[in-house]
């Protein structure tokens, strides 16, 4: 069942980010957040609450820094965002979201700029993989440690991706597609190693994921030539397929 929610107040947002936070010391019910984005070619430092019960949209405290083509996750009722480009250019900014002093805090920058990358989160750790730093698609990724405020460098993949997304299920983190991309790489932070899995029936880029139950969706996003998608796919971690 699909369900439509109320539009943001803005006319025109792409290249945002979404996090879903499941509840906050103050409320029980799970909150979606819009971040960023760019609007009319201008990155933007807006950020909307969507609230499930209400079934409303709200305006709450704005980015320090604007940005679009960004990454947000959300770890430890904090939702973290990170890199992107901001009004003059690459950005690997990292901030932090308290949703129950509406505040935002600077967190520490990543060790790369990065656009167009995925981010997951993935035993208690965030994971920013891929993109694009202004001079080529990426094969590294790096891990930040809420505890020691540490980034770290991980392994690189073994294909560049760029307008990649991440996912974590299970013990590894998945980098699923990208431009001219079908393939599907999990890694396991235990071992620091990449392997390929199952590829996507389609080249997909710019698109989004999610796990539920033991299973990554791959929803919408671009195939070769920039056309745009309204599939989606699942993957079976039981299966590998």
């Amino acid at each position: 069942m699909q369900i439509r929610l109320p539009p943001l107040a803005a006319a025109l947002i792409v290249s945002l980010a979404i996090s879903f936070f499941a509840c906050s010391h103050k409320s029980p019910q799970a909150t979606l957040y819009a971040i960023g984005g760019y609007e009319t070619g201008v990155s933007l430092n807006t950020v909307d609450a969507y609230d499930f019960e209400a079934g409303t949209w709200r305006r709450i405290a704005d980015l320090p820094e604007a940005a679009s083509e960004l990454g947000a996750v959300a770890l430890n009722r904090k939702i973290y965002v990170v890199g992107g480009r901001n009004r003059s250019g690459f950005s690997r900014s990292m901030f932090s979201y308290d949703p129950n002093t509406n505040k935002w805090s600077t967190a520490l920058s990543m060790t790369k700029q990065r656009d167009g990358f995925g981010v997951a989160t993935l035993a208690s750790k965030i994971y920013a993989i891929g993109g694009y730093d202004a001079l080529s698609w990426l094969r590294s990724g790096e891990s930040f440690d809420p505890s020691t405020s540490q980034w770290s460098p991980i392994a690189n993949m073994t294909t560049p991706r760029y307008y990649t997304a991440a996912a974590a299920l299970g013990d590894r983190l998945y980098a699923i597609g990208g431009v001219n991309l079908n393939s599907v790489e999990a890694y396991e932070p235990k071992s620091n190693m990449w392997s390929f899995v199952m590829p996507m029936n389609v080249n997909r880029y710019q698109h989004c994921v999610a796990t539920i139950d033991g299973k990554i969706y791959a929803i919408g996003g671009k195939k070769n030539g920039g056309i745009a998608l309204a599939s989606v796919e699942v993957y079976d971690l039981k299966l590998d397929a």
